[in-house]
């Protein structure tokens, strides 16, 4: 077979520094540079019979090379297809600028996933059993002697047993597994993983075992992808059993299921995509992914790509968990069809999206959503622009029951501008709780309602982030963490937040224990701290600016201390108070070293406040009330040490 050269220096998108080392370009594609010479030896499909005129069926044609050929040289040109091709062993492809490999005419899918232009397969053996349970956190695997000896040091292994990926989960078809590769083996039994500890205990009980893949190694570089449009089901590209894989710098336009799917990878990767249209389709079920990582993939990455008009432009999960799956600078424009934009389901672990940009339409829902809906845990989420969404900025929420529910969150350093709705919400359901969120250094502006929102989620972190705008007259809050009763919602610190033109409140609080709301700055005129039913609350070291109509603290519930805190209050016609403590047989107020200035009535003015109330060390002289401190009704009280008016 003769060898091609024809236009490989020139339009080649392969970029590379000294050593090989990728370099991208401003876009975030890689740069056109000179090929080393060792990819000079390129074997062109023209050499198998494609035209690539655009007219010609070059199906035929393309599927010889790929069989035949470890790497292929693809000539400008349209080749047209009509069925999937086919790769099952290792090949890189190289395109030239201008290729489109065309499946506008073929068949429609009669069913999700039935129909990808391109289809990359690796294979999987038969099971083999575990003899003894593994525990999580060790690192070996045990199997009968005979199933050891059919395999060898550097094998990858999917992992899978009949186990929920949560003990929380009790129905379903999401069972727990991962992709791990053998490190070594003893003389007896025993294969020992090298991806470090198991994910999760593998018991014999639930027919644990192991399952010798075959991978497949495949780099695409290059190339548009065009498929049916609406209503033809079509999928871009699929990996599946994939290890090393590389796909980037492809265009996939009219693929409405999935432009890249990564299934049951390994190491595999995609950069420098862009995929526009994949839309979903509804007769079929639900997809419509520009990118998505399914089913015991681990360590796979899509960054540096483009989206546009797609239902995700990011997901996965499927029947076994993704774990630590990269999402980083990527570009998302009026995606979130019905939908959040960037979204990972339950089964999905270890998680990072970073420095991506979704921008939303603007609309009102389901147009162009934008945002992050975030299902699964161990989630991080930083350092992302989020415009215009029509919904939630950044959505953390369950909708599979889990009794467990979902945990461990870091959203940090996120711009978010234009939401909906909430700009960051932390929502549990009656299908999960949401728990050991960290939500910090975020900058929310003109968001609807909260710009952060927490209804039952317990050991919540809320420091250092800026809200500035919240527009509903309602609920237009800059922090509210709320429930439905006390015993739901604890273990929740707030502080060190800047609060700013917040319609209805800077900090609203209710119905949750065990809280810190310290070293916030609120300027805002309407209620800058709100706390409704809920009990050991510690507020600390706040500050609120030119509170106009308004009582600064207004709080009920029990055990609450107020202390070190500074407010400059226009009370008009002299109704409102520096702290009024109302409610309904509640106990235990104190109130320590907080100091008023501008024109407000009480500085302290309890109502049904039964017992144990103090107020020390505070200046009060701006109050306009001869009584200054009023604790009505309280009929155990300590007052000492308070600047009053002479």
């Amino acid at each position: 077979m003769t060898q091609s050269h024809s236009n490989m220096i020139g339009d080649i998108t392969l970029g590379t520094a000294a050593g090989n080392v990728p370099v991208l370009d401003g876009s975030g594609k890689l740069a056109s540079t000179t090929l080393p010479s060792a990819v000079t030896d390129y074997v062109s499909v023209k050499d198998y019979g494609a035209v690539g005129n655009g007219s010609t069926d070059d199906t035929t044609a393309l599927q010889a090379a790929l069989d035949a050929e470890k790497k292929l040289h693809v000539p400008t040109g349209t080749y047209k297809i009509t069925g999937e091709l086919t790769i099952t062993s290792s090949v890189d492809v190289v395109c030239d600028s201008g290729v489109v490999i065309n499946g506008s005419t073929m068949a429609t899918s009669a069913s999700l996933g039935q129909k990808y232009l391109l289809r990359v397969s690796g294979s999987v053996g038969s099971d083999l059993a575990l003899t003894a349970n593994t525990a999580k956190d060790t690192t070996a695997f045990t199997v009968s002697e005979a199933n050891r000896s059919t395999l060898s040091v550097g094998d990858y292994l999917l992992v899978q047993s009949d186990a929920y990926y949560s003990s929380g989960v009790s129905s379903g078809t999401n069972k727990m597994g991962w992709i791990t590769t053998v490190k070594s083996l003893d003389s007896g039994v025993l294969v020992f993983s090298s991806t470090g500890k198991a994910f999760a205990a593998m018991n014999t009980a639930d027919s644990a075992k192991v399952k010798k893949i075959t991978p497949v190694t495949v780099r695409w570089h290059g190339g548009s992808f065009i498929g049916g449009g609406t209503d033809a089901g079509h999928g871009g590209i699929i990996l599946t059993y994939g290890v090393g894989c590389l796909i980037e710098n492809v265009e996939i336009n009219g693929c409405e299921n999935i432009g890249v799917n990564f299934t049951s990878c390994y190491g595999s990767h995609t950069r420098g995509l862009t995929v526009r249209n994949a839309t979903s389709t509804s007769s079929l079920g639900n997809t419509g992914y520009g990118f998505a990582a399914l089913i015991g993939s681990v360590g796979c990455s899509c960054s540096h790509s483009t989206f546009e008009n797609c239902r995700h432009s990011v997901s996965g999960g499927g029947i076994l968990p993704t774990w630590f799956i990269s999402i980083h600078n990527n570009h998302s424009t009026n995606c979130g069809l019905s939908t959040s934009d960037y979204d990972c389901h339950e089964p999905c672990f270890y998680w990072s999206f970073d420095r991506n940009v979704s921008i939303g339409g603007g609309g009102t829902w389901p147009d162009c959503v934008g945002g992050f809906l975030i299902r699964g845990q161990h989630i991080s989420v930083t350092n992302n622009v989020i415009q215009n969404a029509a919904g939630k900025g950044i959505r953390v929420e369950g909708f599979t029951t889990d009794t467990n529910g979902i945990s461990n969150y870091v959203i940090s350093g996120n711009v978010i501008e234009s939401a909906g709705s909430y700009g960051i919400a932390l929502l549990t359901t009656t299908e999960a709780i949401v728990s050991e969120a960290t939500i910090t250094n975020n900058t929310i502006s003109n968001a609807t309602l909260s710009g952060i929102y927490s209804i039952k989620a317990n050991d919540v972190i809320i420091e250092g982030n800026r809200v500035n705008g919240v527009s509903d007259t309602t609920n237009g809050c800059g922090i509210r963490v709320t429930s439905d009763a006390v015993a739901n919602c604890k273990n929740v610190n707030i502080r060190g937040n800047y609060l700013e033109a917040c319609t209805e409140g800077g900090i609203e609080l209710e119905n949750s224990q065990q809280v810190t709301i310290s070293d916030n700055c609120i300027n805002t005129t309407s209620k800058p701290i709100v706390i409704t039913a809920s009990n050991a609350v510690n507020v600390t070291g706040n500050v609120a600016h030119q509170v106009d109509s308004a009582n600064f603290i207004t709080c009920s519930g029990n055990n609450i201390t107020i202390a070190n805190c500074m407010a400059t209050i226009a009370a008009t016609g002299e109704s409102y108070d520096f702290v009024r403590a109302a409610g309904s047989s509640n106990t235990n107020l104190t109130v320590i070293g907080c100091q008023g200035f501008g024109a407000y009535r009480h500085g302290v003015y309890t109502t049904n406040y039964t017992n144990y109330v103090s107020v020390v060390g505070c200046d009060f002289v701006a109050a306009e009330n001869a009584t200054e401190i009023n604790l009505d009704t309280v009929t155990t009280s300590i007052t000492a040490d308070n600047l009053l008016t002479p």
